[in-house]
């Protein structure tokens, strides 16, 4: 009778190490992508590096996945690496759309853009910047109002769409000045 005993405790001891290290690589996987996240605007360079250096078997929920390949789109557009497929955002497009992440659902949103815009997929570009920049109004986020403003002044100019391209910009120029990010400002 002691053997069975001995046996389940041994089982629910390797469980709870199995348990633990899995904890402890979901744990490790979020602080990577925190980090990378935080240095992303400074250091794009060095997140792309960070983001090619993850196992992707370790995005083992739909939220990391998700937040793995915005990060990664933004990673990509940040070092000019222009990319016109959108195998790797939609999915985080999709996930984020039904969250209520609103921040990075407007990233999403925005990166989503960009890409279509490398696509020459103008109308689907202008729908994406316009839902970004709706939701950057909704949440007081000052800069991506801007930039998604600045995107969609950009693509109206291309078009000679003048009247339009001098309304963004001027919506893209009085958001950035309530930031006072002074290198949006001058651009």
């Amino acid at each position: 009778q002691l053997k069975p005993i001995l046996m389940h405790r041994l089982l629910l001891i390797i469980l709870s190490v199995f348990i633990i290290v899995a904890c402890s690589v979901s744990n490790k996987v979020d602080t990577e992508l925190a980090e990378i996240e935080e240095i992303m605007n400074d250091h794009p360079d060095s997140a792309l590096y960070r983001l090619q250096q993850i196992d992707t078997n370790t995005l083992n929920t739909d939220r990391r996945e998700a937040l793995y390949r915005l990060l990664y789109s933004q990673a990509l557009d940040k070092n000019y690496i222009d990319i016109a497929s959108d195998s790797i955002i939609a999915p985080a497009v999709e996930y984020f759309n039904g969250s209520d992440d609103e921040y990075h659902k407007l990233l999403a949103l925005f990166y989503y853009g960009v890409i279509c815009e490398n696509a020459q997929k103008y109308p689907l570009a202008v729908c994406n910047y316009l839902k970004a920049y709706d939701i950057a109004l909704k949440e007081n986020n000052y800069f991506w109002a801007g930039r998604s403003a600045g995107q969609l002044s950009d693509i109206f100019n291309d078009f000679y769409l003048r009247l339009e391209a001098l309304k963004y910009a001027k919506i893209s120029l009085d958001y950035f000045r309530k930031t006072d990010d002074k290198t949006f400002i001058d651009f």
